[in-house]
């Protein structure tokens, strides 16, 4: 049998050293640089989102991106990619919507995000959750035509911006 040792309404340790809560612990809030500032979360959301225009001269849809969450220092950054149900898409690959793999790219997204604000974090780490909702519309073949996702999927994908190249 454990016997608790320590005072009413804190954490107690037992002879056995097994520490048990006698509350309910919350969670520390996040704190750092960037975390909790929502301009500078809008900041890298609409540069990320700024990045997608290529799609319009091809007339496609470009899919909708949201950031989900932010590291402390900022750069490392979870998002999602949709793709959305009766919309038309060249295809569901991400690089293909943002060409993360150019180290170009990653240049102009830190020059879009110049433009509405004044830091500059160390080197992106993207975590992309891509969401193709059923009904979307994926150009297949130009001449074939599209072809529409008949399920919902997801899948994840990973990006660091030190990982890409200039080609």
């Amino acid at each position: 049998m454990l016997e608790r040792i320590g005072s009413k309404g804190s954490s107690t340790a037992t002879k056995s050293h097994i520490t048990m809560p006698s509350k309910r612990v919350r969670r520390k809030q996040e704190s750092g640089h960037f975390s909790g500032d929502l301009a500078w979360r809008d900041a890298v959301e609409h540069a990320f989102r700024s990045m997608l225009d290529h799609w319009e001269t091809r007339k496609l849809t470009p899919p909708s991106f949201r950031v989900i969450a932010l590291s402390k220092r900022g750069n490392a950054v979870e998002a999602e990619l949709r793709f959305l149900r009766n919309q038309k898409y060249c295809c569901y690959n991400a690089p293909c919507a943002m060409h993360v793999w150019d180290s170009r790219w990653w240049q102009g997204l830190r020059t879009a995000l110049a433009e509405s604000t004044s830091r500059q974090p160390p080197p992106f780490r993207l975590r992309l959750f891509v969401v193709v909702e059923a009904g979307s519309k994926l150009e297949a073949n130009p001449p074939v035509g599209f072809v529409t996702a008949k399920q919902r999927f997801t899948f994840t994908e990973r990006f660091n911006e030190i990982d890409s190249k200039v080609l």
